[in-house]
């Protein structure tokens, strides 16, 4: 199911019915976008939905029911794809996601591998509704919508203001679950809002130019998805292998959908396999995988080889926070 609600103007009210069926609805989480900076807010509390969504500020909203993923405030939408740019969706995308991971973020990571202008046509792929909110407060909007009072709604299960076989008919069951309840906690490093008068506060958190330099540097050492055989692996180009090998210091890993290595996290030492990738293009493309400085971050470290070598090596870590409860790896 879900509701996702775009406001593009301040000055409408959404009307009490539409906002009450959406919560007895969607009763599993909420987030918000306010598109004039930007800003993005996720709670579990629906009295504090309640209160962000009535604000006279234009928005991107969604309201949650799970079909995919954990239920907490981590998997509430959007999903943040590269560069300040985040991805609400309404319906279930077939084969992707599972119990623990939600299928949006899945579709998430698919984007940020591709160039923008593919996007279209990735997402019409599918019946799913999708709408995407850009730093700059403009919003794509795909699938088909229902307008209402200059307001679109990805679903009109909404608008009824009678019990019936949709909307408050749903009050009865699926009350939500967490009325109250805001125990979960999610950093999202993308939340702070900007200001929209000096277009060059967009990237006021941005790292120096510096941080995309490889310093004559060009082994990577690299996990998951771009190991061998792996999905991702043809990014690394012509790159050639130097060999499997281990950090030296410790770090912790998880795995949701896709790998996380935590660099201030000491636990393990992970496994790797190390190439020396020594292309413009082949750097170029990691980065942009990776969405380095912001979802990961390329560091230098040591790794140990098999053949009792040691070698710094570029590493992309994390840079959201250990996933409460997850098990812990040191290898993917």
């Amino acid at each position: 199911m879900c509701l996702i609600i775009h406001k593009p103007n301040a000055d409408t009210i959404i009307p009490q019915h539409i906002l009450d069926n959406a919560e007895t609805i969607n009763p599993d989480g909420f987030g918000i976008v306010y598109t004039d900076t930007n800003e993005c807010i996720r709670t579990m509390d629906y009295n504090h939905a309640h209160e962000l969504i009535i604000a006279k500020r234009p928005f991107v909203a969604h309201y949650r029911y799970a079909t995919r993923g954990t239920i907490d405030k981590a998997t509430c939408h959007p999903y943040h794809v590269q560069d300040l740019i985040r991805l609400f969706s309404n319906g279930t995308v077939a084969d992707l996601g599972d119990d623990k991971t939600c299928d949006t973020a899945v579709v998430a990571d698919y984007l940020k591998r591709y160039k923008q202008d593919t996007w279209q046509a990735m997402l019409s792929m599918t019946e799913t509704r999708f709408a995407i909110t850009y730093p700059d407060g403009s919003v794509a909007r795909h699938g088909s919508w229902h307008e209402k009072d200059g307001v679109f709604y990805s679903k009109n299960n909404c608008f009824h203001t009678k019990k019936s076989t949709i909307g408050y008919h749903y009050g009865k069951t699926y009350s939500p679950r967490y009325k109250t309840y805001d125990d979960y906690w999610y950093n999202d490093p993308y939340d702070e809002p900007y200001d929209m008068s000096d277009t060059s506060s967009v990237y006021e958190t941005a790292p120096d130019h510096d941080m995309f330099s490889w310093q004559d540097v060009n082994l990577v050492a690299v996990y998951g998805t771009l190991k061998a055989g792996r999905s991702n692996h043809t990014v690394l180009g012509d790159s050639s292998y130097v060999g499997a090998g281990k950090t030296v210091s410790k770090y912790a890993m998880q795995a949701s959908g896709i790998p996380y290595v935590y660099e201030h996290e000491h636990r393990d030492q992970i496994t790797v396999e190390v190439y020396e990738a020594d292309d413009d293009n082949v750097r170029l493309s990691l980065d942009h995988l990776e969405s380095h400085p912001h979802f990961y971050e390329r560091k230098l470290t040591d790794i140990e080889l098999t053949d009792g070598s040691v070698r710094t090596c570029w590493l992309y870590f994390a840079q959201t926070n250990p996933i409460k409860n997850m098990e812990y790896i040191h290898t993917y």
